[in-house]
């Protein structure tokens, strides 16, 4: 029996989510710059800073709007590398709620002998689908994480390939 997960589709509509619990727009939005030196100067772990080049944060947080002041949810938070972002971006001021659901907390016997490239490989067009089913609207497509040399035919965890497959971001909002 093939043991199937919802992991890598939800954690793929992760940054669409995190766009649409915004309440306060005021300091690092639009200013990708000055969160990224905030980011890299900070007292974070030098393996996220060097994360950092391949997921941009303050790029993907500056294009969703993210700013200080916002209360923003972190869904499927796992190790809560966008959590301390969030954090940074938000300030004192702002408040992040990390969640992290039982499937994240707990392996699942057998998932890892499964051929589980759909699962990590879900394209733009099911995640538009996914999120305007549920009743929301696209209104931006950020291509800050687009990489076209990615053929998508390797594994997202590979040596090599972690952290440089060919991504998508999408903003939307509830009608």
């Amino acid at each position: 029996m093939r043991i199937r997960s919802n992991t890598g589709k939800i954690a793929s509509v992760l940054i669409v989510v995190l766009s649409l619990l915004v309440t306060i727009p005021v300091a690092y939005a639009g200013d990708a710059d000055a969160l990224a030196a905030t980011l890299s100067s900070g007292d974070r772990a030098d393996a996220d800073k060097v994360r950092d080049a391949g997921r941009k944060p303050a790029e993907v947080v500056t294009f969703l709007g993210v700013a200080s002041g916002m209360t923003v949810i972190d869904l499927i938070a796992a190790s809560g590398y966008y959590t301390e972002v969030l954090s940074v971006a938000v300030g004192e001021k702002g408040k992040v709620y990390a969640q992290n659901g039982a499937f994240v907390l707990k392996m699942r016997e057998g998932a890892n002998k499964n051929d589980n490239k759909e699962l990590h490989r879900m394209t733009k067009a099911q995640a538009v689908k996914s999120v305007t089913d549920a009743g929301f609207e696209i209104v931006a497509e950020g291509e800050m994480l687009r990489n076209s040399e990615d053929d998508r035919a390797a594994y997202v965890f590979a040596e090599g390939m972690r952290g440089n497959t060919d991504r998508f971001v999408l903003k939307s909002r509830k009608p």
